[in-house]
């Protein structure tokens, strides 16, 4: 494949956009083929800025033969079937996180992108972060030998007056924070446990925040066949942010620290950051290049080399396999084994 690739945004709310500037930054690559809204002032007024068509239903937008591949930025519980469809007419898809809110409907998806020989990458955006992204570089090449512990905090406020409207509802989220935190923050501890197997997950969870429906504050405890430890905080509620995620080996240890601020504008969750080494700063960056943009390079790298994604279908199924075993956790209380 020598020509660009056709892309098209369906969902132009709050993180729509940054996936619109992260094509927009791979012009070698893709282009804008089209956007995709319900809101036709909000599409038109989208398309208008990328110089590029507007369709106001799935439907129409895949009568459109440029587009070649589509990202899905929609409530959680549109990400399966609305993929899905996209795959049915041969297109291959980039579907923001969660991939799907269950296990059983990541299975699947991942059994339609097999039959129909496309791409379908889950949007872990959080492992194109700079600092993210060289922490796990850091572990692979044994700067802190084998890890035997991790501690991810991912504690941001939320309330309904800056939320969108669907996040208040547990059945479009698949479980507020599970999906909205832990999407991230499991996938980047299987990313740095890369090779391992988790065998049990321990959850406690509860709700705190009258705003949203499901839960808002949990701490997930994963253990993995090597005997290393893995903990997950997630809070809707914390304020200030924090954003942390400690990486222990018997060498040393890593800490990335994502801090506040965006760049490139107001793209919605693009933030600076830093890595630190056994407590010393290695590099604080604000990259123009950011983890959207990244993350959009390595789907179209990987639809143009016909190969399967840095986030491999396995790791998705795998989290969310843990996703599920933390919500049981937390409704008995009780750990729950993993058969993987």
């Amino acid at each position: 494949m020598t020509d660009k690739i056709g892309m098209a945004v369906i969902g132009l709310g709050r993180i729509g956009e940054s996936h619109l500037d992260g094509i927009k930054q791979n012009s070698e690559l893709g282009y804008i083929a089209a956007v995709v809204d319900v809101d036709e002032s909000r599409a038109k007024a989208t398309a208008e800025r990328y110089q590029t068509s507007y369709y106001l239903t799935l439907d129409e937008a895949l009568k459109d033969p440029k587009i070649q591949a589509m990202v899905v930025c929609l409530p959680h519980h549109l990400h399966k079937p609305v993929a899905s469809q996209i795959m049915e007419t041969g297109r291959h898809v980039l579907v923001e996180k969660p991939w799907a809110i269950t296990l059983a409907e990541g299975e699947e998806m991942l059994a339609t992108a097999k039959r129909k020989g496309v791409t379908c990458m889950a949007g872990q955006s959080f492992r194109f972060m700079w600092a993210m992204w060289e922490a796990k570089q850091r572990v692979a090449r044994g700067e802190i030998g084998d890890p035997f512990d991790l501690f991810y905090i991912f504690a941001a406020p939320f309330t309904k007056e800056i939320a969108p409207p669907w996040w208040r509802d547990e059945k479009m989220t698949g479980g507020m924070a599970f999906t909205m935190y832990g999407a991230h923050t499991i996938d980047y501890t299987l990313w740095v446990y890369e090779g391992r197997k988790p065998v049990r997950v321990f959850c406690e969870a509860r709700s705190i925040n009258p705003d949203f429906e499901g839960m808002d504050e949990i701490v997930i405890t994963m253990r993995f066949d090597d005997d290393s430890m893995a903990t997950n905080l997630l809070s809707v509620n914390t304020r200030p942010t924090k954003h942390e995620c400690l990486i222990v080996g018997p060498k040393g240890r890593l800490e990335v620290v994502q801090r506040g601020g965006h760049v490139s504008g107001q793209l919605v969750g693009v933030f600076e950051g830093d890595l630190l080494k056994n407590g010393e700063l290695v590099k604080s960056d604000a990259p123009k290049f950011h983890q959207f943009a990244a993350q959009m390079r390595e789907f179209l790298s990987a639809v143009r080399e016909k190969r399967e994604p840095v986030i491999t279908y396995s790791q998705i199924i795998t989290q969310l396999a843990i996703i599920d075993a933390a919500k049981k956790s937390a409704s008995t209380h009780q750990s729950v084994t993993l058969s993987l």
